[in-house]
């Protein structure tokens, strides 16, 4: 998961610091699926501001690899502080 959203953080300009968390006893195993809470912290370099949230990901598995991600995700928290 870490170098996952690690690439997010790297390939845009809005966030002067993006960190994930994940409890790992929050996972739920649906057999082809996982479902993920999965908790962001992330400062704007704009208005310096912060934002922590939590988000729910739906990862599609087979054969041991993920090949779908879907998000649920507080887009209007974020957009009001990456300015």
């Amino acid at each position: 998961f870490d170098r996952f959203f690690q690439k997010i953080y790297d390939n845009h300009d809005y966030w002067a610091s993006f960190h994930t968390g994940l409890a790992l006893d929050r996972v739920l195993d649906a057999g082809t699926h996982l479902v993920a809470p999965i908790r962001v912290t992330a400062r704007a370099k704009s208005s310096e501001a912060t934002i922590n949230v939590e988000n729910l990901w739906l990862f599609e598995i087979a054969d041991g690899n993920f090949v779908r991600a879907q998000i649920y995700a507080d887009t209007a928290a974020a957009r009001n502080i990456a300015g």
